[in-house]
């Protein structure tokens, strides 16, 4: 389940809402979530049963929780984790494959057919891309509309470098897949990259490298989908 915690309540000065916090029931295993502030529509990464939970934020959240028992599921790939929404272009890319000593993947949910108020697309499969080993975790550059995929453990020794790998949003997205190419444009990172983030405003992209506990950051003014 997922927990909504009223911050205006309980927060560093407050703790008078702290107490009870609300749930809502997602799929097996939540491991990370997004919303898209467009539609009030959260998503829900289910890990072990290879879905992803369509929440309204409208209508659950820390004051609300009459949509609370309203939540529609989308299939993406095997194992998923990182998520993240890019509002531009209407998707939510999914990266799969944590673990797997396979070829990783980015199912591509279309939230424009998908979300709080729309649900007529949240039944059918949704597009992949092709991503490297071990694909954990999701961030977006609206800024330079690239798609940031880093690889988590897969096994790998201590020492052995991962990878980011760099998708074009503007060509591969739910809709337009022109771009989506088989072998996926990758920088090279950290040990085992685990964690990651896109500052817009900068330009740059974080990777946690979890097997030698360093951040590789990424240029993302010189390292972009159209550079």
């Amino acid at each position: 389940s997922d927990l909504m915690i009223n911050t205006t309540t309980c927060n560093a000065t407050t703790q008078v809402g702290c107490g009870a916090v609300p749930t809502v029931h997602v799929g097996y295993a939540p491991d990370f979530d997004d919303v898209n502030t467009t539609t009030q529509t959260l998503y829900v990464v289910d890990a072990y049963d290879s879905t992803v939970s369509v929440i309204n934020a409208a209508t659950c959240n820390a004051t609300t929780s009459s949509g609370c028992d309203q939540v529609s599921t989308v299939a993406v790939g095997f194992v998923p984790t990182g998520l993240a929404v890019d509002a531009s272009n209407h998707t939510v890319y999914v990266a799969t494959g944590l673990g797997l000593n396979t070829p990783g993947s980015v199912s591509m949910i279309n939230a424009a057919t998908c979300n709080a108020q729309v649900r007529s697309g949240c039944s059918r499969v949704p597009r992949t891309v092709a991503a490297s080993i071990g694909a954990a975790w999701v961030a977006v550059n609206s800024s330079t509309h690239t798609v940031y995929v880093s690889t988590g453990p897969s096994g790998e020794p201590a020492g052995v470098l991962g990878s980011a790998d760099v998708i074009n949003a503007d060509t591969c997205n739910a809709t337009v897949t022109s771009g989506c190419r088989k072998t996926p444009l990758t920088v090279t990172v950290g040990s085992v990259g685990a964690g990651i983030v896109a500052d817009s405003t900068t330009n740059s992209v974080f990777v946690v490298n979890e097997e030698d506990s360093t951040v590789s950051v990424i240029d993302g003014t010189t390292c972009h989908a159209g550079s």
